[in-house]
């Protein structure tokens, strides 16, 4: 009987031991894992991710078949850095604690107000979802809120999420401007990808010439006069070919007036550049001449300058809603006559 007496007197011991601790460490830890599990260790598992903020401007990111590129918003490619830093940052962003009771009210007022939301799917799923707010005071945080995605209430505790060794505020790698997620380049072909290069200038036909890869040794050139040129500098026109692997515009021009847009394109382009590829995909680009810089009016001999001197626009694929802008420090190399390939005696 005593020992009966003493088993249950030392299980009430134990279960009350552990009752006390369990109080005990949820009244000391402030942070749940619920509330604040905002990282995404495996982020090659997303596919898909959905941003939009309180002005109502909202990209989508959807990873492609070939699992390495990603399409922005169903129509364009997105910037392959973007797509690297948000991933980065997904994984890494860490609690650095949680807001303090005095700017509580604050904070969640500009969650609220200010704030820009990110959801992340796995295997077509919701995986995550939280707002990204803005910074802190001290500058070395950003404030931000979890969502339950089973049930869509969002979490009672903001906190103030950093990435550990980086100086800066995450919130910049969650942007929405469509504009700026988009993969700017032009020309992305190797020799091998390349079937033709056709240059043609405005007002140079005999300085115009077409392409032909037959091979890796072997093309065919002719001039926009129709002149073929047989002894060609082999090395010459591979180096030329090279250029095409990496050419990008600098941006595109989305605030000119339709008055000045319309002025640019009416004056007519000066050169067209169309590349064919071994799949049959041309890509055209048309660029147009940029009246001068405010600060650069008169060239070095005084005389009033018609003309950028550092950039064009241009068109790509013939779509005139859209001019972007292309710098001659990237295009200029593209841009030459029919006899640079000419074989030198």
């Amino acid at each position: 009987m005593k020992n009966k007496n003493l088993i249950a007197i030392t299980l009430v011991l134990i279960l009350g031991s552990i009752a006390v601790w369990l109080v005990f460490n949820s009244k000391k830890s402030t942070i749940k894992k619920e509330l604040s599990d905002f990282a995404v260790v495996d982020t090659h598992l997303i596919d898909k991710i959905h941003l939009i903020d309180k002005a109502g401007k909202e990209i989508t990111l959807e990873k492609n078949e070939d699992g390495k590129t990603w399409k922005l918003n169903g129509k364009y490619t997105a910037r392959f850095d973007g797509v690297k830093q948000l991933m980065n940052t997904i994984r890494l962003i860490k609690v650095r604690n949680p807001v303090g009771k005095r700017a509580m009210e604050n904070v969640i007022k500009q969650l609220a107000t200010g704030s820009t939301k990110c959801e992340i799917y796995i295997k077509g799923k919701l995986a995550k979802a939280y707002y990204i707010g803005g910074e802190t005071q001290d500058q070395g945080g950003t404030y931000m809120l979890l969502q339950d995605v089973k049930t869509g209430e969002n979490s009672s505790v903001p906190f103030v999420m950093f990435i550990p060794g980086f100086q800066g505020f995450v919130s910049v790698y969650y942007f929405t401007s469509e504009k700026d997620w988009r993969d700017r380049s032009l020309f992305r072909s190797t020799i091998n990808d390349i079937k033709s290069v056709e240059l043609t200038y405005a007002k140079n036909a005999e300085g115009s010439f077409k392409l032909n890869v037959i091979n890796n040794q072997t093309f065919d050139i002719t001039t926009g006069t129709g002149k073929k040129i047989e002894k060609y500098d082999t090395l010459a026109v591979r180096q030329y070919l090279s250029y095409y692997s990496n050419i990008s515009f600098e941006g595109i021009e989305s605030q000119l007036k339709q008055q000045f847009k319309d002025s640019i394109l009416n004056n007519g382009w000066v050169h067209q550049i169309k590349l064919t590829n071994t799949n049959g995909e041309t890509t055209t680009l048309q660029s147009y001449l940029k009246p001068p810089k405010r600060d650069e009016y008169l060239d070095d001999k005084g005389q009033p300058l018609k003309e950028d001197r550092d950039r064009m626009f241009a068109v790509v694929n013939e779509n005139k809603k859209e001019i972007v802008l292309i710098q001659y420090y990237s295009f200029g190399k593209l841009y030459v006559p029919a006899t640079y390939f000419l074989k030198k005696k």
